[in-house]
């Protein structure tokens, strides 16, 4: 691993002594500050941290507070790092529409009906309102100021989506089922242990890649369309480890 992965590594594992001792050593390319090079779009070091920061305020089972605490006490460090060393506007909003390759989400593209998988009007026949419906089109393709914009109007979140015909509550689709269930699998499967490492999830981290990052940046993105959609949040646990 060079110096540079080093250093993006230990970012993502919220590690600041050392991050700190790296940095201090001016062996690194000041470069990554801005962009980490491991992604076909630019992605900032310093968006790792406000990623983990995003990701690491909600709410976990209590056995697992301590290292979280503790994460989130490296993760204020770093941010105070970033912006006094560097200059970095810690408080800017990260555009997740530019990641949406390395997350599950659907292209821009696609049709409402190719979301569903069948026709609108079978929804709205079976007493489905338009504005849930297009609520549902923008959750999915995280298209962040749409969604604020349906609710402001008063589009539904927790909608039941049910084609006519069908009483299976199972086969509906709603926003909130589309977003929390995914929350639960990044930061279950994907991320908390590639950052929490061996002591916690007998996981040994070695290295850093775009999947990781993506990961991460998956989490981060699915934890803010969270927060819109749900207008009940309390910061429950969805985390399910």
């Amino acid at each position: 691993m060079d110096f540079n992965d080093r250093l993006i590594l230990a970012t993502y594992q919220n590690d600041y002594a050392l991050v700190k001792k790296l940095i201090d050593s001016k062996r690194f390319d000041e470069s990554i500050i801005h962009d980490i090079g491991l992604l076909y779009v630019p992605f900032p070091l310093y968006y790792i941290t406000i990623c983990n920061k995003k990701v690491l305020s909600r709410g976990f089972r209590p056995n697992l507070m301590p290292i979280v605490n503790e994460h989130l006490k490296n993760v204020d460090l770093l941010l105070d790092l970033w912006k006094n060393r560097f200059g970095v506007r810690i408080g800017r909003k990260i555009g997740f529409k530019q990641y949406k390759s390395y997350f599950y989400s659907d292209p821009d593209e696609f049709t409402i009906e190719d979301i569903l998988l069948k026709p609108v009007q079978n929804y709205l026949d079976n007493g489905c309102r338009q504005i849930d419906i297009d609520l549902f089109e923008a959750v999915c393709k995280f298209q962040f100021n749409k969604v604020r914009k349906l609710l402001e109007q008063g589009a539904n979140p927790y909608a039941d989506l049910l084609p006519v015909g069908d009483d299976n509550l199972e086969d509906s689709w709603n926003c909130i089922d589309r977003i929390g269930p995914e929350c639960s699998s990044l930061g279950t499967c994907e991320v908390l242990p590639q950052m929490f490492g061996e002591e916690n999830f007998c996981t040994y981290v070695r290295t850093i890649d775009d999947d990781k990052i993506g990961s991460l940046i998956g989490w981060a993105a699915h934890e803010e369309m969270y927060d819109l959609i749900d207008n009940k949040y309390t910061k429950e646990c969805h985390i399910t480890i």
